[in-house]
C-alpha cells in the first residue's frame, strides 16, 4: 500500500516538476504521509517518503525537521545533524527544533552544547520538563554543578 503511494507521488512529482504550486502540494502529502508514518512509529517508511519530499523542496524546514526526528528515534545520530541544521537555517526560532538539537548534542555527548540549548528551552517554556532533566544531567557531565 505504502508502496503504491509513493510510486503514485513520484508520478506526480515527474509530471509537475515546473509547476512550484504543484510541487508545495506534493511536498505537503508527502510530509502528511511522514507524520503519520512517524507518528506511528514506522520510522523506516517515514524516511524514505520524506526524502521524497526533500527531493522537491531540499531546504523545506518542517519536512528537514521530520526527518531529523525520524533518525534521532533510529538512533542515526550523525545523520540527524545534517537535517536539523537545515531545519534550522529556514526556521532558527522554532523552539521544538531548539530542543531537538539540543538532545542530539545530548546523545553526541557534547553536554556544553547541550545544556546551552536547553537553556534556551527553557527560558521560552519554563515548565518543559524533559528540557529542564536533561539541561540538568548536561550540567552535571560538564561538572557545572
Amino acid at each position: 500500500m505504502n508502496r503504491i503511494l509513493i510510486a503514485s507521488l513520484a508520478v506526480l512529482f515527474l509530471l509537475y516538476v515546473g509547476d512550484p504550486a504543484l510541487a508545495q502540494q506534493v511536498v505537503g502529502t508527502l510530509y502528511d504521509e511522514g507524520v503519520f508514518a512517524y507518528e506511528g512509529g514506522d520510522y523506516k517508511v517515514a524516511e524514505p517518503v520524506l526524502k521524497k519530499a526533500l527531493d522537491v523542496e531540499p531546504t523545506h524546514p518542517a519536512v528537514n525537521h521530520l526527518l531529523g526526528q525520524t533518525y534521532i528515534k533510529m538512533e542515526q545520530y550523525d545523520i540527524t545533524k545534517t537535517y536539523l541544521q537545515t531545519a534550522w537555517q529556514g526556521d532558527p526560532e522554532s523552539i521544538n527544533l531548539t530542543y531537538d538539537r539540543a538532545f542530539l548534542y545530548y546523545k553526541l555527548e557534547q553536554y556544553g552544547k547541550a545544556a546551552e540549548l536547553f537553556k534556551t528551552v527553557l527560558k521560552e517554556e519554563p515548565s518543559r520538563v524533559l528540557a529542564s532533566f536533561y539541561c540538568g544531567v548536561s550540567l552535571y557531565r560538564e561538572r557545572q554543578y
